[in-house]
């Protein structure tokens, strides 16, 4: 019945008989190329969900076709932008936030998952999250960070002067310190970004 309605034209159905083909199921054996004749069918018809899983597919080189990330950004974009899919906009998050087929751009990666997020999507409210509490995090530690380095750069300028170097703390005005402090903050870089939940269709 799945067959004969796919064959009619029902997305839903198109996209179901591609999941089959994709994974096996009972009589129906996997085969990737099915798989994506069908899904793409479904996702010519404007069908959210199989865009999602085009998408999937280039991102991953999955189901018989090459990894092509552009391809999978451009099904994610039709989903998530005309659809509000909120599967698709999670993975948006990610393509920005890795660079995959897109310039990478933490900015819009945050974007797409709040986006998803606000949709309840799991994942996606995650990611917000951590986000948000690494960004507590640091804001707290910031001013701690500040005070100790202002201290060893304050010790460091006295042993200058010790050497023969006595107007050096006069001739540094305030602004000069704070650059070097900002220098010294900046060091050490971000954070990596914790490891990525499990991906999936």
């Amino acid at each position: 019945q799945c067959l004969e309605q796919a064959q009619q034209g029902d997305a839903n159905a198109q996209l179901q008989l591609g999941v089959w083909y994709a994974y096996g199921h009972g009589a129906v054996a996997a085969d990737g190329a099915q798989a994506l004749h069908w899904w793409k069918r479904a996702a010519e018809q404007d069908h959210a969900p199989a865009q999602c899983a085009m998408g999937y597919a280039y991102l991953y080189g999955k189901h018989g076709v090459s990894q092509d990330s552009t391809r999978a950004v451009a099904w994610y974009q039709l989903a998530a932008m005309q659809h509000q899919q909120a599967h698709a906009q999670y993975y948006l998050g990610i393509c920005y936030h890795k660079g995959w087929g897109v310039q990478a751009n933490e900015t819009l990666a945050l974007s797409w998952w709040e986006t998803a997020a606000r949709q309840g999507h799991a994942l996606a409210q995650g990611k917000v999250a951590r986000r948000q509490k690494r960004q507590q995090k640091n804001q707290k530690a910031t001013p701690k960070k500040t005070t100790r380095n202002v201290i060893r750069i304050g010790a460091s300028l006295q042993r200058q002067q010790s050497h023969k170097r006595p107007k050096l703390v006069q001739e540094m005005s305030p602004t000069s310190i704070k650059d070097l402090v900002d220098v010294d903050l900046n060091r050490g870089g971000e954070d990596p970004d914790a490891p990525f939940d499990d991906l999936y269709l």
